[in-house]
């Protein structure tokens, strides 16, 4: 881990009373509750890190809001979920806020501190917001995006052996745990065939790193859903997952509503509605749903991170159409 920090005292002496006229502030367009602040420190990686979070969970669950979709599990099962954060990422950052009084600018020495950890493996729910979901997404969607440059035959290829290799949970999670073990430089032969087959076409392909971990991810996403999901959203219509993809753009910029036209699976009574509904969460119905949740090693706002990120990494594989 490396560190850069700016010096805050020259900063100050150089900034400290210095006057700022209301039409700069007015071009600021700062909000009653917001703060002016600049970085003073950075600490970021100077090789890629692999991140992973486990979590296990015993007895009989059935889940609060995807009981629509009738997901019943049973048993103990372990959840992992890892991918690979890339050389020169910023892990955290130090905040100084620049306070303005009287139209002068007035330096705090006391900075404020947000951690890149923080988001990746936070286990705060207490008080769970679509604004921290859409933080998650901002910082994580960089990370799929390299499965746009993959060859649209290789996507092709990949994308049709994933959506029959997800029809059993248990190759799911080898694939995942395979993907896992090849980003530490270990290859192992696995006894599924689904799995050999989705294998062979990533060293057939000879894609580089950040492919590979963009599809980790994308397997992972898959992987943490509960297991009647992911066959359900790697087979839907490149329609419905554009709509799907749509929403989930929507909830990004703050404004995630169903459109008056659905395809079929998303409308009423549909197999996907239940996706399309709980894409458009406002802060009170996520509230309402963590209050009454009874499956703690996936609270409702980590669902719909998972599935925003599922949905984005499939529409991502999608073929390419011509206008």
């Amino acid at each position: 881990m490396m560190t850069k920090k700016a010096n805050v005292k020259t900063v100050v002496s150089r900034f400290k009373g210095r006057k700022i006229h209301k039409d700069s502030l007015d071009v600021l367009g700062l909000k009653e509750k917001d703060k002016l602040m600049f970085v003073s420190q950075i600490v970021y990686n100077s090789s890629p890190v692999k991140v992973i979070r486990k979590s296990t969970t015993d007895g009989s669950i059935f889940t609060s809001y995807v009981k629509m979709l009738s997901v019943f599990a049973k048993g103990s099962s372990k959840v992992e979920t890892s991918f690979t954060v890339p050389a020169k990422s910023i892990f955290a950052y130090g905040l100084v806020e620049i306070k303005i009084e009287d139209e002068k600018l007035k330096i705090s020495c006391e900075p404020w501190t947000r951690s890149l950890l923080d988001w990746l493996l936070g286990d705060d729910v207490s008080n769970p917001t679509v604004q921290k979901v859409k933080e998650e997404l901002e910082m994580k969607e960089a990370l799929l995006q390299p499965l746009a440059d993959l060859p649209e035959s290789t996507r092709c290829d990949l994308l049709q052996t994933l959506s029959e290799l997800v029809e059993d949970g248990d190759n799911l999670s080898l694939l995942d745990k395979t993907l896992d073990h090849c980003s530490n430089g270990v290859f192992e032969c696995v006894q599924s065939e689904a799995v050999s087959s989705f294998m062979d076409l990533l060293i057939v392909s000879n894609i580089s790193t950040s492919e590979q971990d963009a599809v980790h991810m994308l397997v992972s996403a898959l992987h943490t859903l509960p297991d009647e999901v992911p066959p359900l959203l790697t087979r839907c219509s490149p329609d419905t997952l554009r709509v799907l993809d749509q929403l989930v753009d929507g909830l990004k910029d703050g404004r995630a509503n169903l459109p008056e036209s659905l395809p079929v699976p998303l409308q009423e009574g549909g197999e996907l509605r239940w996706v399309a509904e709980f894409i458009c969460l406002n802060d009170q119905k996520l509230k309402e749903l963590s209050d009454g949740w009874d499956r703690p090693e996936l609270p409702p706002e980590v669902l719909l991170e998972v599935l925003c990120l599922a949905v984005q990494g499939l529409s991502l594989m999608q073929p390419t159409t011509n206008p």
